[in-house]
């Protein structure tokens, strides 16, 4: 391969036959055509080359020192195919083991001493220093010859260090027979692939140009070459330069250099690389597909498409459980290709005239183009009549000219709007309920907005948390999104059938004060909490407030009616539950409907006769509760219908009420701390090792305080 990168004599820039950027790796441009395969850049997959090094490379004793009585053995046990990879791993240690023993070798008597990286790229080094011990005087006259040609050996002798270069470790490996290969854990038959001479490098893949693309520079001419490209450059700048007759001391110096270009192109970021000219950061291989922006995590793991959103996530309990709500700047980024038809052209002509700046409005419409556009279509376009014309609504001349021509069979790719199925995301996807389909409603805020009783599914929080959108672009996507992921289908767990989505926090303190037996309110505050539910697509369903529980000396309804509400708005609900059911932490164990607690659940058709509610029967994932009767007997809609009522009802109430926490109820009382503090005595008593090891969170003083007979040994 060749280092310049364009034809000198053209000033067209062409790329250079056998040169870096050549043809036939691939096309990366526009106007150009793979010369390999003949396709353009969109689907040419890439050609990769190589070039052959003057001087062999390291990648980032010839005979396995084992007696030939256990060779046999360890030859059977490491050629089985079977074999699991943590027994693999075991076999290898036992042989490295064994191979390690011997310090001299049988076969030619080298010294096996130990090996080790040396301080540069270019070389590693053979200590036999503790082989040799005294016997400096002899190794280094075996070394004479060598000491005459080479006046700097005689320093390294005496320390008994051999510096192995790759042409060296070549030669050791080459000599390796492939009978000796299952000791390495390697396989028989491809020896081309599998032989240790391959771990040193004595050619270079060359990808291809798709993979290290040059950027046309609009500030000065020529092009801005890929960091790559730029790497293979200085290498075969190296190459070239060691082929040359040139001192031995520039060999080794130019050597190194082209160790550590080699190096750089893998890792660019390794320990003891000379620094780039500029100190500009280069990314060799390594970083391109490691990291959170590499192939993997960046491209493969964590993928960005079209027709996605993503932003900060806030609570809403005013939504379904089956809405998302999406910011107004998202939704009109967001389009559909919605086709045109007889029952909806009239409304997609009203968002053709709103245009792409006005929601809901429209971006794109595509239809087939008449003769006239065919006429006024720019030359070189190759526009024909009957052929599809994309025409882009940028300003009021042209959107009203599409609304007057707008015909059925027309495709209008149109703003997200109110009732669109999303596909709401969390990463990480750890589970299949971590992405599911919601319906759409757009607000002038800039977050995205959900009920807080989704978060179980996503694993979300609000702190900070971002998610995705996912916009489904055909009517199949949409159809399967609804029927298969929508959070009405995917309540319950897929698990154990346990609910995922169900009130949590303040839904459970608000519901658990509002049943309370003591809680009773007028006839306007009555009406007040029950017109909550009366909002969105609950106006006009029937609502009626039950008899007043109290009716001298004057009605009041108490906590229980209004609760009532949530299960069955009305008496004609078809919602008719029935449960008796003790709460977790209220229930005094004695007199279940008559409990002096109220820690007793009593629902007959729907209606709260006594008890009040915890998080057993609200929430917790329990199959005790409310919402999981009614999701099993009455659906995913009436469950979610519920869940929305009582999240309008009793944030209302909360909100008016009030509550507040100190510091008071979660300080253990005087009782608790006697109880404590016995406890731990008598295990004292009872525990017969005198010496105690403290845990390393346990401090020493406490142990000698709670343990005063014994020792603490820290």
């Amino acid at each position: 391969m060749k280092c310049l990168l364009y034809k000198e004599d053209q000033g067209g820039r062409k790329a250079l036959e056998y040169g870096l950027l050549d043809p036939r790796l691939g096309a990366c441009k526009r106007n150009e055509l793979c010369e390999t395969c003949g396709l353009d850049y969109q689907a040419c997959i890439g050609h990769w080359g190589y070039f052959d090094l003057p001087a062999p490379v390291y990648h980032t004793c010839s005979r396995v020192l084992i007696p030939d009585s256990v060779r046999s053995k360890y030859l059977q046990n490491c050629s089985n195919t079977s074999l699991e990879y943590i027994q693999k791993k075991v076999l290898r240690k036992a042989v490295h083991k064994l191979a390690n023993k011997p310090s001299v070798c049988r076969y030619c008597g080298a010294l096996n001493g130990t090996v080790k990286k040396g301080t540069g790229l270019s070389y590693i080094i053979h200590d036999v220093s503790k082989l040799v011990g005294k016997n400096v005087d002899e190794y280094v006259d075996k070394l004479s010859a060598a000491i005459d040609t080479n006046p700097e050996l005689p320093a390294l002798a005496r320390k008994c260090v051999e510096t192995i270069r790759p042409a060296r470790a070549l030669q050791l490996f080459s000599k390796i027979p492939t009978e000796d290969l299952p000791l390495l854990l390697m396989p028989f038959g491809c020896e081309w692939a599998t032989h240790p001479r391959n771990l040193i490098l004595q050619r270079i893949p060359v990808p291809p140009n798709a993979i290290r693309p040059s950027v046309v520079s609009e500030v000065k001419s020529g092009t801005n070459e890929d960091d790559l490209t730029q790497m293979y450059q200085w290498i075969l700048a190296q190459a070239a330069t060691l082929e040359e007759d040139i001192p031995e001391a520039d060999q080794i110096a130019c050597l190194d250099n082209l160790h550590a270009e080699v190096a750089r192109i893998i890792n660019s970021q390794y320990t003891g690389l000379p620094p780039v000219q500029d100190h500009k950061f280069m990314r060799g291989l390594l970083q391109r597909l490691s990291g959170k922006h590499g192939r993997f995590r960046g491209n493969l793991l964590g993928k960005r498409t079209n027709y996605t959103a993503r932003t900060v996530i806030s609570p809403d309990p005013n939504l379904r459980i089956d809405q998302v709500c999406v910011p107004v700047h998202c939704a009109k980024l967001l389009t559909y290709p919605e086709r045109v038809t007889q029952f909806n052209i009239d409304f997609l002509r009203k968002l053709v005239l709103n245009g792409p700046n006005t929601h809901p409005g429209a971006l794109f419409v595509s239809y087939r183009a008449t003769a006239r556009d065919v006429q006024n279509a720019e030359p070189g376009k190759g526009l024909q009549a009957g052929g599809i014309l994309k025409k882009y609504l940028a300003n009021k001349r042209i959107q009203e000219n599409v609304a007057k021509t707008l015909r059925v069979g027309d495709l209008v790719e149109r703003h997200l709007i109110d009732g669109d199925i999303v596909l709401f995301n969390r990463q990480p996807s750890l589970h299949r309920v971590s992405i599911q389909a919601m319906k759409a409603t757009v607000k002038p805020n800039r977050t995205f907005r959900f009920n807080p009783c989704c978060c179980t599914p996503f694993n979300a929080d609000f702190d900070g948390d971002e998610m995705n959108i996912h916009l489904p672009q055909t009517e199949e996507a949409r159809a399967e999104a609804k029927h298969l992921m929508l959070t009405l289908k995917n309540i319950s767990s897929p698990k154990n059938g346990e609910p995922l989505i169900s009130p949590i926090q303040d839904l459970i303190t608000a519901t658990h004060l509002l049943t309370l037996k003591d809680v009773f309110f007028t006839r306007d505050q009555a009406c007040q909490l029950a017109c909550q539910i009366v909002s969105g697509n609950h106006i006009g369903r029937p609502l009626e407030l039950p008899p007043p529980a109290i009716m001298w000396p004057t009605r009041l309804w108490t906590g229980k009616q209004i609760f009532s509400l949530i299960l069955a708005p009305h008496p004609s609900s078809e919602v008719k539950i029935s449960l008796r059911v003790p709460t977790k932490s209220i229930y005094s164990g004695r007199g279940e409907e008559l409990c002096p607690n109220d820690g007793f659940v009593v629902i007959y058709n729907s209606e709260l006769l006594a008890g009040c509610m915890d998080k057993k029967l609200l929430g917790g994932g329990s199959k005790a509760s409310i919402f999981y009767s009614i999701l099993r007997d009455y659906g995913g809609e009436a469950c979610a219908d519920a869940m929305w009522r009582l999240g309008r009802i009793s944030l209302f109430y909360l909100a008016h009420r009030g509550f507040s926490i100190g510091i008071g109820e979660v300080t253990p009382c005087p009782v608790l701390c006697a109880a404590k503090e016995q406890l731990i005595k008598q295990g004292a008593k009872v525990c017969p090792e005198p010496r105690l090891r403290a845990s390393p969170m346990i401090s020493p003083y406490l142990m000698t305080y709670y343990f005063p007979n014994c020792l603490c040994v820290s």
